[in-house]
């Protein structure tokens, strides 16, 4: 089956073929558990995020229509949307303190130096993105973390090229000004 596209194995699983499923979920779990642990800063959370949007992808195979998107693009926005969901009964998140202290895990192949260092970078990073809003932050994960392009980005937010291009910005300079605002405060201490 890894010699089949996403297309044809996504033709499978919408015919219930459990063999099918397992190799879409191999080639795209780990994609989808790091855009969901970036968004939601919970591991947790990451990991239902990641379930549900698979348990939708098997209930729904029939509706996804190849060619027309990329899987991809397509398994992001279902994932993007759950997390929507999720953001929405909570009726909190802004900045969740969660988020904001996760440790994230260096590689085990680092030396300890460069354990360390990945971790201060990790948590600065944790930090930033705690920071500014969640429309923005998904916009930059998807785009500088999972490597979408504005179009693909724009078609897993369900917003326009230009509103994606928009949040980007935003979320640019939202980034650049904690930064800055950070190392001034720093600065002072």
């Amino acid at each position: 089956m890894t010699h089949l596209s996403d297309d044809q194995l996504m033709l499978k699983v919408a015919s219930h073929c459990a063999g099918s499923f397992t190799e879409l979920v191999r080639r795209h779990i780990d994609a989808l558990h790091a855009y969901a642990y970036r968004l939601s800063g919970n591991p947790s959370l990451a990991d239902d995020l990641v379930q549900e949007t698979w348990v939708k992808v098997w209930t729904h195979a029939s509706s996804y229509k190849a060619g027309k998107v990329k899987l991809s693009t397509w398994l992001h926005r279902i994932l993007h949307n759950k997390f929507i969901d999720h953001v929405r009964k909570q009726r909190k998140f802004s900045k969740s303190e969660d988020y904001a202290n996760q440790q994230l895990q260096a590689p085990a192949s680092f030396e300890p130096e460069q354990q360390n260092e990945w971790r201060e970078s990790a948590d600065e990073f944790t930090q930033l993105l705690a920071q500014i809003p969640q429309a923005q932050r998904g916009a930059l994960l998807l785009v500088h973390r999972q490597g979408f392009s504005i179009a693909e980005t724009a078609e897993i937010l369900n917003i326009s090229s230009s509103a994606a291009q928009s949040l980007l910005a935003r979320g640019r300079r939202a980034v650049r000004n904690v930064e800055i605002h950070t190392r001034r405060r720093n600065h002072e201490h």
